[in-house]
């Protein structure tokens, strides 16, 4: 933010000294240090200003045990979800009714650490983690298909890298459904590695983690 700003602040001192010069003003040498001093926090103020207004925050919740409207909220986000990459993808490992959606969400409170993500008062996004010895795991991630491109997957990475290096883990690791290539793709562009695989009863699983 402060760099942003010396730079506006740089350019707005370069305009002034242009009007001086064409006005013949001549303001010496502390005119030049009150015209630096001025445009620097001014650029800074814009900067900060104008940053504001494109920003977007996210917050995380951790949902609780007891926590029913938050445990509807991530059934809400894992059912779209399941219904957007069945419709896009052909992908129906997590295309699930609403009841067995929140069945598999209630189980998972119990083992799991699972957060909502919300931008300003709407919950988008959805995740799950767990600390198994110097390993970080986590799973279910899931945007709205309204919210998709919109970095909102990036953040929650981000945000569970530092989870993992805040716990003092080494590796952040997961599974991707093996037919899921666009999955795939997401997390070898962010550092991700295949280490292996896995069965479930139903499915195939790509074992993949990353090194802090």
């Amino acid at each position: 933010m402060l760099e942003k700003g010396v730079v506006i602040g740089a350019i707005l001192t370069l305009v002034v000294g242009m009007t001086q010069f064409i006005f013949k003003l001549r303001y010496c040498e502390v005119g030049d240090v009150v015209d630096n001093v001025i445009g620097t926090i001014i650029g800074v103020k814009l900067s900060d200003f104008l940053w504001k207004g494109i920003a977007v925050v996210y917050k995380i919740k951790k949902v609780g045990l007891f926590d029913f409207s938050g445990q509807i909220r991530v059934n809400s986000i894992l059912y779209n979800c399941g219904k957007d990459m069945a419709e896009k993808y052909d992908l129906h490992h997590w295309d699930n009714s609403h009841f067995k959606n929140f069945i598999i969400v209630v189980l998972c409170v119990l083992k799991n650490s699972v957060y909502l993500v919300s931008e300003e008062d709407n919950f988008v996004a959805t995740f799950q983690t767990r600390k198994v010895g110097e390993m970080f795991r986590f799973e279910k991630l899931a945007c709205l298909p309204e919210m998709s491109g919109k970095g909102i997957g990036m953040y929650c990475i981000n945000t569970i890298e530092k989870m993992a290096l805040k716990m003092r883990c080494k590796k952040v690791c997961m599974e991707v459904y093996a037919p899921s290539k666009h999955a795939l793709d997401f997390y070898l562009h962010r550092g991700y590695k295949v280490c292996g695989n896995t069965k479930t009863l139903k499915y195939s699983e790509i074992r993949m983690e990353k090194v802090l």
